[in-house]
């Protein structure tokens, strides 16, 4: 039974009979091939469950890898004084605008080294008390 609006169900290519070497798709001489698109693998409760506001935020604050070489003893104070090191030695080389960004940094990193020589004192008479 057929409708007369809609043609027969069986309709379509059974095989090909002529076959040329032409009919094949090759890209051009010398392109590179794309790389093809690759969907991105999540399990489906990281998508369905995304993070709120306040877990994105401590993600940002709350660092993710801490290296544990800074819970030494004096590894900031060292950290800070190489920085303003470098920081003075590259400004030697710039221009006068960019060497003073530098300048001020140097000054903030020297005010830093200051706090902390004030803590570190502060501490020691804590303990002594």
């Amino acid at each position: 039974m057929q409708s007369g609006r809609i043609g027969p169900i069986n309709t379509g290519i059974a095989d090909i009979r002529r076959w040329r070497d032409s009919d094949e798709v090759h890209l051009p001489p010398g392109s590179r091939v794309r790389t093809p698109f690759v969907p991105e693998q999540r399990p489906l409760d990281a998508i369905l469950r995304r993070e709120t506001l306040e877990e994105r935020l401590a993600g940002f604050i709350i660092p993710v890898r801490l290296s544990p070489e800074l819970g030494e003893v004096g590894a900031i104070r060292v950290a800070r004084e190489a920085l303003q090191d470098r920081f003075r030695k590259a400004a030697l080389h710039m221009t006068a605008r960019r060497s003073l960004v530098l300048q001020a940094a140097v000054q903030l990193l020297d005010h830093e080294c200051a706090l902390d020589e004030e803590v570190q004192t502060a501490l020691a008479a804590l303990l002594r008390a």
